[in-house]
């Protein structure tokens, strides 16, 4: 990890879309994918949570994420982070979130809503168990 300071491109509108999806997946996490060039996000893609076991609060169907993959592919698209959503804790990666961050070239987007009228929206890179946290630029 280097420590050079990085933040992630998301336009208001993006981010929106993104606290739309947690607030209509609730009491469920929300999941999915942000797409666009480097670090600025330019398509948002909702995830069905196909987890119904408490362990995994959030789990992408594998066949749907290898859809979008290939989606991206095709049109020459970065993956550029996967969001979720907490539904009772802080917008910080959990120990979960940690054993799950298998793309530590993505950055990893999390919604809190722990206060429902006040969601809060963090960027995080995740490698090898450590968390740097990233600011995020409209």
């Amino acid at each position: 990890m280097n420590n050079k300071i990085e933040k992630i491109f998301i336009a208001k509108d993006i981010q929106d879309k993104i606290i739309a999806d947690c607030q209509k997946n609730y009491p469920k996490e929300a999941c999915g994918i942000l797409a666009g060039k480097a670090a600025k996000a330019a398509s948002v893609y909702p995830l069905v949570n196909i987890s119904d076991k408490p362990e995994f609060c959030y789990l992408i169907d594998p066949k749907e994420q290898l859809k979008i993959f290939k989606e991206l592919r095709a049109q020459e698209l970065d993956l550029v982070a996967i969001y979720h959503s907490h539904t009772e804790s802080p917008a910080y990666p959990s120990a979960k979130d940690l054993e799950l961050a298998f793309y530590p070239e993505s950055f990893y987007v999390i919604v809190s809503l722990a206060d429902k009228f006040n969601p809060q929206i963090r960027a995080f890179r995740i490698a090898e168990n450590n968390v740097t946290e990233v600011s995020i630029r409209n």
